[in-house]
């Protein structure tokens, strides 16, 4: 180690100054440290709230990892002459006492605002991820649709943030252990490099939230704590023993300048890296991103004059409590379609953090262990409660009409509302069929093998949404049935796009069709981008060429036929929480039709794409429309509810168990008339 701090000692750097220039390196560093953490947290904020134009804001949760790792080290320091298990009790104590009640508080709040403020269809998901959210356990991925980056563009989950608290309270199990290790700095270097290596081999969406693919930032931080202790401890032994070369205050000054401006360069090139408007892979950001972070811990001094800033040092203040306030709130100004008002949203988490950081932040941090253990314990079983607790989720009185079998009775229009409002909660839960999980490749069992005709669905939730009564009446006809989903992807369009996997899934389309073959493939999708930047000059038109020389070359690997179901418009959730009131108070059918659906433009747009695809690409393509299906008895609107005002389809644009029986009929006259 001696040997090691004599060449580090050595080295001359660009700007002719050296570890020579006696400097004192306060270990007390905490306007620095409050200063990067600010630097990381305003990166998140940049990331989460304005997607399009800080697309590398996510490096911020890097920067906490190295910036935890440094801390975590300084504490263990503190206490390592103390015996080993006063020594990590400690540690647990100090890091569980800052950590447990806020967090489980900010769960608390969010899971009350979800039954409150949030969209129905947004429930049921949620109550799935906050139970792995207070047990951190949130990095632990499953299926598709746990996947971090689709849930961020998606905004469904408030809890999705949570899983950096899960990498890290994991890493608390270990890092004790690892700063027990003998040759320290050695032995965190292999260790870091062997974790750097498993983040590099897994796959990105397993790396990202894996611990021991995150081992490695955490280790520059404790690396760079002891480098640091190491180079003060130095130097305030060689100034007590008088072995320091004399420097006269000319060679001291501009040494010190070249310091300054070295740290400052570094800092800045931080902050141009988290804030560039271009994405850079991470497979090179996130290495370069977590380095620079330990040079920065290592070198900067207390009294620096960007990370020292007041200003930014409040940021990093109140940090904690805005990473954990920000995305239930950037999360609800997305999924109700105000992301136009995005910078008053991301004001008002500030504002929020600022008022529980001055509370209760403030106030608990002071509190006893016995005080925060009580409040913690507390905390967690009152989310456990919520969690757990039927009557947040069924709002059903007794005798009520609960399910479509009862309706023949005489159901009132307060049963009705109930039904339609039940039918939201358990959207993403009826959207299930023979598998629990909803996005990916899956083959449906039980048909029968003596059948010939192999049928191939692809698409997104629409598609899966579909599934059911797929199943049920063409099921019989075929022998094999192969459907594949993602959320928020339109297979045939290759848009640009904030949903990492779409390209991807494209991919495996083209890959499924050509192991699969079937004898016709179903592309049923609802609308996002399709209807888009319309023209009506389709050999000019970008959109239109895309989808036509997507589909051409899948129909190279369907035997028979595609069928492209048409679009209908999306609807619109706020007014079909009024179905109900709006029919009671007999506000006219067409009316509460147009209030229903919106973005009707982009789904004519969408149409006449698809219409115009079918006549190009020729007897391989054809159109299947619900439009008379929607406007019975001749209306000029779609209307998406009976006569007695149940609704066809949820707030997400999915079918209900009633819708399912209304498209029953059509499937069925479909599939014999078609699968032969």
């Amino acid at each position: 180690m001696r040997m090691i701090q004599e060449y580090i000692s050595t080295l001359e750097f660009r700007y002719n100054w050296s570890f020579h220039c006696k400097f004192k390196m306060s270990v007390k560093k905490q306007l620095n440290l409050q200063g990067i953490r600010g630097i990381a947290i305003l990166a998140v904020l940049g990331f989460h709230f304005f997607p399009n134009y800080f697309p590398n804001g996510y490096l911020g949760v890097d920067q906490f990892f190295v910036l935890s790792g440094f801390l975590m080290c300084m504490l263990l320091t503190k206490t390592e002459k103390l015996p080993k298990f006063e020594m990590i009790s400690n540690f647990y104590i100090r890091r569980f006492k800052r950590i447990l009640p806020l967090y489980q508080l900010i769960i608390f709040v969010s899971l009350i605002a979800l039954y409150l403020i949030f969209p129905d269809t947004t429930i049921e998901i949620n109550i799935n991820s906050a139970k792995r959210a207070i047990i951190f356990i949130s990095n632990q991925l499953k299926t598709l649709e746990d996947d971090y980056f689709e849930k961020l563009n998606m905004a469904i989950d408030i809890f999705t943030h949570t899983w950096s608290l899960s990498v890290e309270i994991q890493f608390y199990l270990i890092v004790p252990f690892l700063f027990l290790l003998p040759f320290r700095i050695i032995s965190l270097t292999i260790i870091s490099i062997i974790s750097l290596f498993y983040f590099y081999i897994l796959p990105s969406d397993i790396a990202f939230l894996n611990v021991f693919a995150r081992i490695w930032q955490f280790l520059i931080g404790m690396i760079a704590f002891i480098i640091h202790q190491n180079i003060s401890t130095e130097y305030q032994l060689e100034k007590r023993q008088s072995l320091s070369v004399y420097v006269n205050e000319s060679e001291q000054l501009k040494c010190s300048t070249n310091y300054a401006i070295f740290i400052r360069m570094m800092i800045i090139q931080m902050i141009l890296v988290v804030s560039f408007p271009i994405t850079i892979r991470a497979v090179i950001s996130r290495p370069l991103i977590t380095v620079m972070t330990g040079i920065i811990l290592i070198f900067s001094k207390r009294d620096d004059i960007i990370l020292s800033n007041k200003i930014l040092a409040y940021i990093g203040d109140i940090s904690y409590s805005l990473y954990l306030i920000h995305w239930p709130i950037s999360s609800y100004c997305k999924i109700t379609g105000m992301s136009n008002y995005a910078i008053l949203f991301l004001f008002l988490a500030v504002v929020v953090s600022m008022l529980i950081y001055e509370s209760f932040e403030k106030w608990y941090t002071k509190e006893s262990n016995i005080v925060i253990l009580i409040l913690t314990i507390s905390l967690f079983f009152m989310n456990l409660g919520i969690l757990n607790n039927q009557l947040f989720i069924e709002n059903n009185s007794e005798g009520s009409v609960t399910n479509i079998s009862e309706l023949a009775g005489s159901a009132t229009q307060e049963d009705i509302a109930r039904l339609n409002h039940q039918w939201e909660l358990d959207d993403q839960k009826n959207l299930k069929f023979q598998f629990d999980n909803i996005f990916g490749w899956f083959p449906y069992t039980g048909l029968n093998q003596n059948n010939t005709l192999r049928i191939f669905s692809f698409g997104n939730s629409w598609t899966v949404n579909h599934a059911k009564v797929m199943y049920s009446e063409c099921g019989p006809r075929v022998k094999e049935f192969m459907r594949g989903a993602i959320s928020g992807c339109e297979p045939l369009y290759k848009f640009p796009t904030e949903y990492r996997k779409c390209p991807e899934f494209l991919i495996e389309v083209q890959q499924h069709l050509g192991v699969f073959k079937p004898d016709y493939a179903f592309h049923i999708t609802r609308s996002i981008n399709i209807g888009n930047n319309y023209t009506d000059d389709f050999e000019n038109d970008p959109v239109y060429q895309s989808i036509l020389n997507e589909t051409r070359y899948l129909v190279k690997n369907i035997k028979k036929k595609l069928f492209i179901l048409n679009s209908i418009p999306s609807i619109d959730r706020e007014a079909l929480d009024h179905l109900s009131e709006n029919l009671m108070n007999n506000v006219p059918k067409e009316e509460i039709d147009k209030k229903l659906y919106m973005g009707y433009d982009q789904h004519v747009a969408a149409s006449k794409r698809y219409t115009q695809l079918v006549k190009d690409c020729g007897s391989k393509c054809e159109l299947i429309d619900y439009y008379d299906l929607f406007h019975p008895n001749g209306i000029k609107t779609y209307r998406y509810y009976d006569d007695n005002g149940l609704s066809y389809l949820t707030g997400g644009t999915h079918l209900t168990p009633w819708g399912y029986e209304f498209v029953k009929p059509f499937w069925r006259d479909f599939c014999n008339k078609n699968l032969v």
